[in-house]
């Protein structure tokens, strides 16, 4: 066709040895180190003339990127394998063919010539049977992000690759909260690619792109990267924000954490699934600057972009739409705080852990004011867990307790709720030694969600004072509450537990909002 053409042309006109990497690392599996000892190079110059070559066709073709060069170099490859020589045992085997052919011919000759004689007989040869050479790789290194697709993450001439591999050796962690080497471990193929930013900030990041045998194995996959992330469980690393993205492959989404520490860092990932593929950037910049999330929705949509030229990979729309969410689920208890979402406390260094949930006999969440019982206040189901730093010297009292309960109706939440407010703001005229304050709620939120929150003081002696922090939040027939004993000098601010409470309510949106009564109305009898 016309634009194979031209694009064999443009690619003649390109340097030779930019033209061998161009040709190898598009069309091939070869790791780089191979591409160089196939042209007699070393790796990083054959990276070098790897660029070179690409940004000459992207020129030269007009094209806006390296992904749309990958698939118009792709598109030769049906030329290719038409073009292909026969393998040395084909070749063998067709002399063989030709050689008892023509030893056949010669006697037939022979023959009609004493009875024929000046009559010949011509034996045409047998054309050779050219066997196409199989598909190449799903997945290239090529499609691998380059300097240039991190320009929104910062000025491209200041970011540099630092590393690029297979991530079969080391450890295989590339980026924060990456719990193993690969997503999906019996993936066919993975790259890694790491990227280093000298200026300000001073930010790395990594791309991973993992290959997997089917649709199915991919979408679980992803859904195990994105656990990494939703569930980290590295110490002082919280969950600040999440965000959907749609119309970008199959399946993606942003989060963004904040690390405190010696030294403050932010963390943010985005991740994209189309196909059998499933692509991530992860970001660390030192301080306070995390990317804003339309940065890094543009490194993400170029990411998908390039993958996009694989032949497994989905539809690949690249429209795509952010929206907030809330956060994607942990892998721990469903409905419930997770480590990632606690926030950091004093200056301890170790990391929060969280008990395995039971049932909510009794409720540590509840005070001394509210004495909230969800089993006797009707719930069908209920479930507490606890969180402590281990080792980290705290007093005997501290820790983050968690209850949630499912009723038999969204009537009944209410009043459990309002029976927890009553109980709250009535607490000082009750007890004396009581004091309440940073009361904080909000009574029309997201899906028809509430929450409030409270500080209590209580005197327990002349000398003695234990704080609490506590609140309470419900979606639909579920209400969760949480407590914080902070112990001395083991504290958070106001700001800090209404983030808490409001994950908490976020939380609850894992949940189904129909109710047990609703589903026995829908369930037919018999």
């Amino acid at each position: 066709s016309k634009p194979q053409r031209l694009a064999l042309r443009r690619l003649h006109e390109v340097p030779v040895q930019a033209r061998k990497a161009v040709i190898l690392a598009c069309l091939t599996d070869l790791p780089m180190h191979a591409i160089g000892q196939q042209i007699g190079e070393t790796e990083a110059e054959s990276e070098r003339l790897l660029g070179v070559g690409l940004a000459s066709l992207r020129t030269s073709l007009g094209l806006p990127d390296d992904a749309t060069v990958t698939m118009r170099l792709r598109e030769l490859e049906s030329s290719a394998r038409a073009a292909a020589q026969p393998v040395s045992a084909d070749l063998r085997a067709q002399g063989v063919r030709r050689r008892r052919l023509r030893l056949a011919a010669g006697c037939v000759a022979a023959v009609v010539l004493t009875v024929l004689a000046g009559t010949f007989v011509r034996v045409q040869p047998v054309k050779p049977v050219v066997l196409p050479p199989p598909l190449g790789p799903a997945v290239q290194r090529s499609m691998l992000l380059g300097t240039d697709g991190l320009q929104s993450l910062g000025n491209p001439l200041r970011w540099t690759v630092d590393s690029t591999s297979d991530n079969t050796t080391g450890n295989g962690i590339n980026s924060f909260c990456q719990a193993a080497r690969f997503a999906d471990p019996q993936g066919l193929r993975t790259y890694v690619r790491r990227f280093q930013f000298t200026g300000r900030p001073t930010r790395t990041a990594s791309q991973t792109i993992e290959l997997s045998r089917t649709v199915r194995q991919a979408r679980a996959g992803y859904a195990t990267a994105l656990k990494w992330f939703a569930g980290c469980q590295q110490a002082r690393v919280q969950l600040l924000t999440s965000y959907g993205v749609d119309r970008l492959g199959d399946e993606g989404a942003i989060l963004k954490f904040r690390a405190t520490g010696k030294t403050l860092r932010s963390y943010a990932v985005a991740l994209a699934r189309t196909g059998h593929i499933t692509t991530w950037t992860a970001i660390t910049t030192m301080g306070s600057r995390n990317p804003e999330t339309g940065k890094l929705l543009e490194s993400i949509t170029g990411a998908v972009r390039r993958v996009c030229a694989s032949r497994v990979a989905g539809t690949c729309p690249l429209t795509p739409v952010v929206t907030e969410n809330a956060p994607p689920p942990s892998g721990e208890q469903e409905g419930m705080l997770a480590v990632a979402d606690l926030p950091p406390i004093g200056t301890i260094a170790k990391p929060w852990v969280g008990t395995r949930a039971g049932p909510a006999t009794d409720n540590p969440a509840a005070t001394t004011c509210d004495r909230a019982d969800f089993v006797a206040a009707g719930a069908s189901r209920s479930l507490s867990r606890t969180f402590l730093i281990p080792g980290a010297n705290t007093p005997a009292r501290f820790g983050l307790s968690e209850t949630w309960g499912r009723f038999g109706s969204t009537t009944q939440a209410k009043a459990f709720m309002q029976q927890v407010r009553g109980r709250m703001d009535g607490c000082e005229k009750k007890d004396p030694g009581a004091k309440v304050s940073d009361r904080a709620e909000q009574l029309r939120g997201p899906r028809g969600s509430v929450w409030t929150m409270w500080r209590l003081e209580s005197d327990i002696s002349d000398k003695r004072t234990i704080a609490y922090w506590m609140g309470i939040a419900r979606v639909g027939p579920n209400v969760a509450q949480v407590g914080f004993v902070p112990g001395d000098t083991f504290d958070v601010d106001a700001a800090a537990f209404r983030a808490l409470v409001v994950r908490a309510r976020d939380r609850l949106f894992e949940l189904p909002v129909e109710t047990p009564t609703t589903q026995a109305q829908r369930t037919p009898a018999g």
